[in-house]
């Protein structure tokens, strides 16, 4: 952090500070990107992150609905597969048992 601010208060050139890291200019150019995004999210008014907030809070709840949802129509088509199979003489209530010459 201290070399991107060095970088950043202009007392490193973005040559310096890559190699002083040993690494290539274009890393520290995006370590310095990076470092200055994150301060301007920081920054962000209070009102727009609580908006965000509540976005994904809304976004978490729908998808807790939506399991529930799916995994009772998952146990409803179970019971009707179930009661289906087991109602005498309709075609698919007989389940044959292993194939002629089979080892089971």
């Amino acid at each position: 952090m201290r070399l991107v601010l060095d970088l950043l208060c202009k007392r490193l050139t973005l040559s310096q500070a890559a190699q002083q890291a040993g690494v290539s200019p274009q890393a520290v150019a995006n370590w310095r990107r990076q470092f200055v995004t994150a301060g301007q999210d920081s920054l962000q008014p209070q009102a727009r992150q609580t908006k965000e907030a509540d976005r994904e809070r809304q976004l978490r709840n729908e998808i807790v609905l939506l399991k529930a949802a799916l995994g009772d129509a998952h146990l409803a088509l179970r019971q009707q597969r179930s009661e289906f199979t087991r109602r005498p003489g309709l075609p698919g209530s007989f389940r044959p048992g292993p194939a002629r010459g089979s080892l089971l």
